[in-house]
């Protein structure tokens, strides 16, 4: 049991370090990069080498300042880490179109790329399955599924999610170009690799999702107890399951 737990706790430390730590002390290194140039020395490399010795000399011979600023760096950077995983969830909602204007009626179709690739899942399972409700099946179709389809569905949902954290790294970054013009190309490199990242992730995602319908249909009607004469899910079928699904009440707002 100690074992167990010792090495659950190593595995949680790498990926505090790698998820969090790493990436939010190279986000503080650019901040301080950015105050100590500004727009003005925004490329001259001997000003940050100046400011760095400044520093470096007022905490020579300190150590307790230096063990409380290291401190202080590591956590300020596990906060700017949970900062841009906080902005995951937004993005996802903007990258799916979840989104209303003010005093204007919600649209009918999503607004973006990923949003549409996502809706036409919904519209390919309805066609091929006569109405198959693909938002009430999934739940449970995943329960039916072996370890490995979990794991390989699982990985590519892992996939959209740590792109959506990328972007939202590439929102501070577009932020700290406020006060340092380079950092604002970064966070627009960033958006564009996430959202490149993130529309190939989604379209695998909507895929495999798609596959696992075809392959495991027959699956879905065994465990709900719907008998199919012909091998498949025809219109009869499919109408079984939505409403046995459905339950005939209203999901929560």
């Amino acid at each position: 049991m100690n074992t167990f737990l010792a090495e659950l706790s190593k595995k949680l430390a790498e990926r505090w370090l790698s998820l969090l730590v790493l990436p939010g002390l190279l986000f503080l290194g650019t901040a301080w990069v950015a105050r100590a140039l500004g727009h003005r020395d925004a490329l001259n490399h001997r000003t940050a080498l100046t400011h760095a010795a400044e520093q470096a000399q007022a905490l020579n011979g300190k150590p307790v300042q230096v063990g409380a600023l290291a401190v202080a760096v590591l956590l300020g950077a596990a906060a700017v880490g949970l900062l841009a995983n906080a902005l995951a969830t937004p993005v996802e909602h903007l990258w799916l179109g979840r989104w209303r204007v003010p005093f204007r009626p919600a649209p009918t179709e999503p607004r973006t790329w990923i949003g549409k690739r996502m809706a036409l899942l919904d519209k390919r399972i309805r066609a091929q399955y006569f109405g198959l409700q693909i938002s009430l099946a999934w739940p449970r179709l995943w329960l039916v599924l072996e370890e490995d389809m979990r794991k390989a569905v699982g990985t590519l949902q892992e996939r959209i999610g740590s792109t959506c954290t990328l972007a939202g790294w590439g929102l501070l970054y577009l932020l700290l170009g406020i006060d340092w013009w380079p950092a604002a190309l970064v966070g627009i490199g960033v958006l564009a690799t996430a959202w490149r990242r993130g529309r190939e992730a989604v379209h695998g995602y909507a895929s495999l999702v798609e596959a696992v319908v075809d392959v495991h249909q027959t699956d879905l009607a065994t465990a709900l107890g719907v008998d199919l004469p012909q091998g498949v899910i025809t219109a009869a079928e499919a109408a079984k399951i939505n409403e046995r699904l459905d339950k005939g009440l209203p999901e929560l707002p």
